[in-house]
């Protein structure tokens, strides 16, 4: 038994409507460069202790929020880049970079 139903590609702006689904697909915008937020990155190194990649994640973003609170979490919007040999890069929103040296 084959199906009738013909395949076609959809193009940037099609629209295809499949009896109970409409199914559109648009072109998706690019944000230019200069519109977009500025990130800063930071680098951690473990001095004290042997902490496995696990550890360390849950206990930045545990310190981190109680240190901080929910505001300041999404304010500086901390993101854990890369954990590696007991250093991490942490990326971060610009400006708030001085926020970790608190």
């Amino acid at each position: 038994m084959q199906n009738n139903i013909s395949k076609k590609k959809l193009n940037e702006n099609d629209v295809c409507d499949v009896g109970y689904m409409k199914i559109e697909k648009n072109k998706k915008t690019i944000t230019p460069l200069s519109k977009r937020e500025r990130k800063r990155y930071i680098l951690f190194e473990v001095l004290n202790g042997d902490i496995t990649e696990k550890d360390f994640y849950f206990g930045f973003w545990i310190d981190f929020l109680s240190f901080f609170g929910s505001k300041g979490l999404a304010e500086i919007n901390p993101k854990i880049v890369l954990y590696k040999d007991k250093k991490a890069i942490v990326k971060c929103k610009r400006g708030k970079e001085v926020d970790f040296h608190s």
